[in-house]
């Protein structure tokens, strides 16, 4: 899904990745591309409760699409606080 955010209201951690203009376009066309796949909910619950099957096809968390998008490799695997930890530990090489 796609809602307006206010990345400057103190709720939002923003990583400047310092990636190309090219690559932030592929990022956005992944997204209008994806615009309304399915909300990955069953692999959410997976992490709580890890005897449940892990994630539906064709359907993304919120940090599995942005790795996705951002073009990491096995995208599935990141849940938010991994890949918010990745992302800023890229950031600073």
């Amino acid at each position: 899904r796609f809602k307006p955010i206010n990345p400057h209201n103190g709720n939002w951690d923003c990583i400047k990745l310092g990636i190309s203009r090219e690559e932030r376009i592929k990022a956005a066309e992944w997204f209008i591309k994806n615009e309304g796949m399915p909300y990955d909910y069953q692999l959410i619950a997976h992490y709580s409760l890890w005897l449940l099957p892990s994630g539906e096809d064709n359907s993304y968390m919120c940090s599995e699409s942005i790795a996705e998008a951002l073009g990491i490799k096995d995208s599935f695997r990141y849940d938010p606080a991994t890949l918010h930890h990745t992302l800023e530990y890229h950031s600073r090489c």
